[in-house]
């Protein structure tokens, strides 16, 4: 059997090596167009998530602290590998909420959409993080605690959904001639991600 990794969120092409059966083109429709609506569930998440990060009073009531621009013009990238999509180029001197960190990036966020995007990565080694002092007061605050209760609820709610579909899917193509589910994990994070396995029969 030969097993395929669909991450959503992520081009991954759709190729079988060594296939032993032809898989007909209204079954290789059907499992795209299943694919496809489960990437739509987590692109939803995504969006929802940067909303609520990015609004004025989460980063006020968190105190996140910001980043100030070093380099004369440091790429903000979609994620936190220059690999992904260029959202734009920002300026020295220009400050901006810090949202979350992951290894030498910082997850910022922006006043207004940048090409539909609010919030952005950039490298560590163009910026200056300014730390809040108000930081860890915040969290313990009634609003921080609300932030953070809305936060995990909306963690919990993609979970369940996306697990609910995984189930659907998996029960789908349990009488699949030609695909299985045999696997899934789901990250909450900035952004959420998850991924389906699918088995080749």
């Amino acid at each position: 059997m030969k097993m395929l990794t669909l991450l959503a969120l992520g081009l991954v092409p759709l190729s079988v090596i060594g296939q032993t059966q032809e898989i007909p083109q209204s079954a290789r429709d059907e499992l795209a167009k299943d694919i496809s609506g489960f990437q739509a569930l987590i692109a939803a998440a995504q969006q929802k998530q940067q909303a609520a990060l990015a609004s004025r009073s989460l980063f006020g009531a968190l105190g996140a602290g910001s980043v100030a621009i070093t380099s004369p013009a440091a790429t903000v990238y979609a994620g936190a590998d220059d690999k992904t999509a260029m959202i734009f180029k920002a300026k020295k001197d220009q400050t901006f909420p810090i949202i979350d960190r992951a290894g030498d990036w910082y997850a910022i966020g922006f006043k207004d959409k940048i090409k539909g995007q609010v919030t952005g990565w950039v490298p560590a080694k163009d910026v200056v993080p300014r730390p809040s002092q108000t930081m860890q007061q915040a969290l313990f605050s009634d609003t921080g605690a609300a932030i953070r209760d809305y936060i995990y609820g909306e963690a919990e709610e993609l979970f369940r959904k996306a697990t609910e579909e995984a189930i659907r899917l998996r029960d789908k193509y349990r009488s699949n001639q030609y695909f299985a589910v045999s696997g899934f994990s789901i990250t909450i994070g900035v952004p959420p991600s998850a991924s389906l396995d699918f088995t080749f029969k």
